[in-house]
Formats: C-alpha cells, structure tokens, sequence
C-alpha cells in the first residue's frame, strides 16, 4: 500500500524545525506497553541523519507509487519506515511486501523483530520461525540504520537464529536460545557478529566462553575484544564499555545473568536495571533485561501468594 509523499514532506518539516530548536527528536507517539507495564513511545530520531532517513522513505514511496507491484520498493518503504521508529507502521508496511515478496524471508524476519521488540513475542516467535523455514541459505544481506544513526551490514542467515534465540530467551528458556546461538554463531561474517552472539550465548548459558560453532578464526579477535571491554569496574558491577563493536548493555546483561545464576539476585537486579535506567526500550538488551526483570516479579508475587495461602492453611 503506498502512502502519499505528502507525510514524507510534513515529517521533514518536523526535522527542519526540530533543528532550528535544537530538539533531537520528531514528535513521539505511542508504541505499546512494556512487559513491566511502561508506555513505549515511539524509537528517538537524531536530527543528525535524519533528513537522510525521511529522503530515503520518500524515494522508496515515490518507487512504489509508479510500480506499485514492486517488492524492493515495497519492501524498502517498510524498512525505511522502520528507520523513522515507527515500528507498528512499518509492520503494516512489511504484511505488504510479504504478500509480494513471494518465498523471501525478508520481510517476515524484520516484522518478527519489530513484533519483538514491540513485546508481541507470540507474533513475533511466528514471523521468525517462518523466515527461518524460507530462508535457504541464500546469501541476504543489506544495511541497517542503528539507533545511533551508523549503517550497519545486517546477513540474515545470521540473523534470523539470533532472533529467535533472543525470543526464547524473553520466555525464559535459554537451553533453546542457546540452540538458536548455535546456529547462528555458524553463520557469522564479520567481528562484529561474532562478539554479538558470543555474547548472546554467554547469556544463555553464563560461565560458557564460545558456542562450539563459532569459526575459530574470530575466536581470538572475539575474546580480546571482550576482554578489553570487561576490563575495570562500573556501576552495578558493569563494567564500562567503549567503542562500537561491543554493545555495552549486552555485556551488562551477560554480567547480570551469570549473577542470577549464581544466586546473586539482589546484583543480579542491580545490573537489570542499570541497562534499562541507560538504554532505550528498543535495545535487545533492554528487552531481555525487562523479561528477566519481569520474571522474578512474577516469582515474588507467586511466592508472597504462596505464603499467604500457607498461612491461611495453618489457621
């Protein structure tokens, strides 16, 4: 479905005038909620790149109106919508491009992970296990526009497993995220996907150092980068994290997993909440932290019912 580019207009009006405020952000709209119950309003746009970002959906727009059949323009009016942070448009937009894109597992494994992050995680779970069954190996890749602003190369036959490895681990089952870390810690092309499942996998399995299928010829740079980014203390035990390589966040979530594992919960919820007090709602570790958050609430209130009932029993 095309979108007149009249809205592609108005939104770089709003950058235009954010610029002459010096606000950082296009006007916020409502996302969903969170699994603790927050408002998620909609992903912060930095006015730097920004006119870039709406230029790229109104060409993608502009694409699509004169052939409106057209997967690639469908499917990057979906992903540049995306880019804007309005994830539950872009979602719309993806069902779109899926209905045209025939057997390409694209637009089912970017909806999954805006589902995802949306807190949809059933909707989700079922985007992403259909990628993974149309995905044959083929080589996809394209770049991504991060939160920061940087393109990032994305490999989908990477992808597409980390996701649903981070999905089992927002339910709580980290012996299936692991085997989805597996899988994908096979796939990686670069330094940077490595040091990213590496620390996925750490997570869901704390006190591993590298899934068995990682190629050994990242193995090295892998563990001395992490290494150098766990060097030193932080705050909550986090250690502090520089560069672009590494996510800081994540490293606070493998740090606060391996806690909990050891039993240390009160600095377990230390680190939780440290990620989700400095990351913003769109951050894989910002989601995961929240379900494990979301977790021990469940539990403490299970727990607390538990008591009282017993209480009850005994008189």
């Amino acid at each position: 479905m095309a979108v007149a580019p009249a809205r592609a207009a108005l939104l770089l009006v709003v950058l235009a005038a954010a610029c002459g405020r010096k606000v950082n952000t296009i006007p916020p709209t409502i996302e969903g909620i969170s699994l603790l119950g927050d408002t998620l309003w909609s992903v912060p746009v930095p006015v730097m790149g920004g006119r870039e970002r709406v230029t790229r959906l109104q060409d993608a727009r502009e694409r699509l109106n004169q052939t409106p059949g057209n997967f690639q323009a469908s499917y990057d009016v979906a992903r540049y919508t995306a880019d804007l942070g309005r994830f539950s448009q872009a979602i719309e937009k993806f069902g779109d491009a899926s209905a045209l894109g025939g057997l390409d597992p694209r637009p089912y494994a970017r909806r999954g992970e805006l589902y995802l992050l949306l807190r949809k995680i059933d909707r989700a779970f079922s985007d992403l296990r259909t990628a993974d069954r149309l995905d044959t190996g083929e080589p996809y890749s394209e770049q991504q526009v991060m939160a920061g602003g940087e393109m990032v190369p994305r490999n989908f036959a990477n992808v597409i497993p980390n996701l649903l490895g981070i999905t089992w681990l927002v339910r709580g089952d980290n012996a299936r995220a692991a085997e989805y870390f597996r899988d994908g810690a096979a796939t990686v092309e670069s330094l940077r996907e490595a040091i990213q499942v590496t620390q996925w996998f750490r997570a869901s399995q704390p006190g591993t150092e590298f899934p068995t299928t990682l190629p050994r010829r990242f193995q090295g740079a892998t563990r001395a980068m992490l290494a150098n980014a766990t060097g030193g203390t932080g705050e909550n035990g986090c250690a502090p994290v520089t560069g672009n390589l590494v996510d800081g966040d994540l490293v606070c979530f493998v740090h606060g997993s391996r806690l909990l594992a050891e039993g240390r919960r009160e600095e377990a919820v230390s680190a939780f909440e440290l990620i989700r007090s400095r990351s913003h709602w769109s951050s894989p570790a910002h989601l995961v932290a929240e379900a494990a958050m979301a977790r021990l609430v469940g539990e403490e209130a299970s727990g607390s019912g538990e008591r009282k009932e017993g209480r009850r029993g005994s008189n």
